[in-house]
């Protein structure tokens, strides 16, 4: 009995090992590959099926959409703090395009926060929460917002691969 008890000791503790140093949430290495842009639109979950984020000089933007039914776009005044408000006045602004011709966005109402968790050159990942409204005064509320998108190639500004 007491051999049994042992093996069965040892098992234990090995499976726990295991367990511990396969299954942690937040190891970066896990999910990799792994990119979604979710979020809680008026009350109905939605996933993007195309995501991505880019850096143009300063500004980060991150995109998530359906094609030809909605898109959100986020983009940010910069990249020096993981919290950010997104207000008109703060710089970060915020657009929800609805089946490609309803525009909504926070210029001159609404509100929202993004929080960054996790950003390298290959990736960023974080939350958010916006309310933006379109020229009726139509409102659009988006909560529990996650995304891990991967970088696109910066985008050239300067246009010069179109001049010869």
């Amino acid at each position: 009995m007491k051999k049994y008890f042992h093996s069965f000791l040892i098992f234990l503790i090995a499976f726990s090992i295991l367990t511990l140093t396969t299954c942690n949430k937040d190891d970066e290495d896990n999910d990799r590959d792994v990119t979604y842009f979710t979020m809680n639109l008026n009350g109905e979950y939605v996933e993007a099926v195309i995501q991505y984020a880019s850096r143009v000089d300063s500004q980060l933007h991150i995109m998530g959409s359906i094609e030809n039914q909605w898109s959100a776009a986020i983009q940010l005044k910069d990249t020096t703090s993981l919290h950010y408000k997104l207000v008109n006045d703060s710089g970060n602004f915020v657009t929800y395009t609805k089946d490609m011709t309803d525009i909504y966005d926070n210029l001159e109402k609404g509100s929202g926060e993004l929080e960054i968790i996790n950003m390298n050159d290959q990736h960023v990942k974080g939350t958010f929460e916006f309310s933006v409204f379109n020229d009726e005064g139509e409102k659009i509320e988006v909560k529990w917002g996650e995304f891990k998108v991967n970088f696109i190639e910066e985008v050239d500004t300067t246009l010069k691969q179109y001049h010869n």
